[in-house]
């Protein structure tokens, strides 16, 4: 009996040296099910309210000994940066995981805050207490490899919306389209009446607008903007 209880000491002892010694990771790899890159060549603007989803792969993420009494198992945490800074009153995605020196894979949530000003460098991040590349305790940290803009919507609607009209675009009912006569290059982002972007991309002959809803929307792009409903 002593002898198996003193190998459960040594492979537990073991254990614990192992996940000392091993580097944590954090990679996010998807946002919204989407690569960094294809969600912002459809999304570019993020949106105060909407909901974020990170896809993220971790490797020994351990609990932090400052935060046992509130968070006793290791947790992964989600969140929003104005560039690498904080923003005041945003709410965290967290979730709890299990230590483990292999890959796993978890998605975390959180929602996008109200913001007083534009923020046009957003980052995403995933964050976590583990072992640093110095070998040493502390936050380790994990980002989406593109940086958004996320848009106050008070102004949105004095900056966007104030712009000159499109003259040669009109929507077309029949198709449920937007067809685009100037001559517009780039992205677009379509708005409902209360300021939220609701359809974005980039602006081609026709921008196909089944999936809203009746009502009325402001059309802007860099040349201009076009008031329609549907």
């Amino acid at each position: 009996m002593k002898k198996i209880t003193l190998l459960l000491l040594v492979l537990f002892g073991f254990t614990a040296i192992v996940n000392a010694q091993t580097q944590s990771s954090i990679v996010v790899t998807k946002i919204n099910g989407q690569t960094a890159a294809d969600f912002k060549a459809a999304h570019p603007n993020l949106i105060e309210g909407e909901v974020i989803t990170l896809t993220v792969e971790y490797k020994n993420i351990l609990a932090n000994p400052a935060e046992t009494a509130t968070y006793p198992n290791p947790r992964l945490r989600a969140r929003v940066l104005n560039d690498y800074a904080t923003i005041a009153g945003a709410v965290e995605g967290t979730v709890n995981v299990t230590t483990s020196t292999n890959v796993q894979t978890i998605d975390i949530s959180f929602t996008i805050p109200d913001v007083a000003n534009n923020i046009p460098t957003a980052r995403l991040q995933a964050l976590a207490y583990g072992v640093k590349t110095d070998l040493t305790n502390g936050n380790v940290f994990g980002y989406a490899s593109q940086t958004f803009t996320l848009n106050n919507l008070t102004t949105l609607s004095t900056e966007n919306f104030n712009k000159n009209e499109l003259k040669s675009s009109f929507y077309n009912p029949s198709f449920d389209t937007i067809i685009i006569g100037d001559h517009v290059e780039g992205k677009y982002s379509i708005y409902d009446l209360s300021g939220k972007i609701v359809l974005n991309g980039t602006i081609s002959s026709e921008i196909n607008v089944s999936s809203l809803a009746s009502g009325l929307y402001i059309l802007s792009t860099n040349k201009g903007v076009l008031k329609f409903g549907k």
